[in-house]
């Protein structure tokens, strides 16, 4: 007598949101995908397509200001001169803007150092600690 438990899987669409079920025998595998999560600062949008940085300094172009609720708060947030950190889900050669925030206090002047690759570790000591700091040490 062979036994075959038949597995029910619900799961949520990560791109739409749409909650999907899937009926599989437990004898076989499933796929399941890789999905890599990335920050990036938002620089600006053009023709609806964001303007993106990593933190290491590469741009990113190629993905479209979502609609509905985010695409609203990722427009509103940039139109009142905000910082805007989005959060980009790509998996299966997709990518899409999942969430947006406003960036904590500092993340300009990181950014500002990872453009200006000319920053010398003696200019970025003078902007850390003005010269005062040291003078007030002798």
């Amino acid at each position: 007598m062979l036994i075959v438990l038949i597995l029910i899987v619900e799961n949520q669409q990560i791109f739409t949101g749409k909650k999907l079920e899937d009926l599989s025998p437990s004898t076989h595998n499933m796929d399941v995908p890789n999905v890599v999560k990335t920050e990036y600062t938002l620089l600006n949008i053009d023709d609806d397509f964001m303007n993106l940085i990593d933190s290491t300094g590469g741009a990113k172009d190629d993905v479209k200001v979502p609609e509905g609720e985010v695409g609203d708060q990722i427009q509103e947030l940039f139109d009142d001169g905000k910082e805007v950190l989005v959060t980009v889900v790509s998996a299966m050669g997709e990518e899409h803007a999942l969430s947006a925030k406003v960036a904590p206090e500092g993340v300009s002047f990181i950014l500002l150092c990872v453009l200006e690759t000319r920053v010398h570790l003696a200019d970025l000591a003078f902007f850390l600690f003005p010269p005062c700091l040291f003078m007030q040490g002798k």
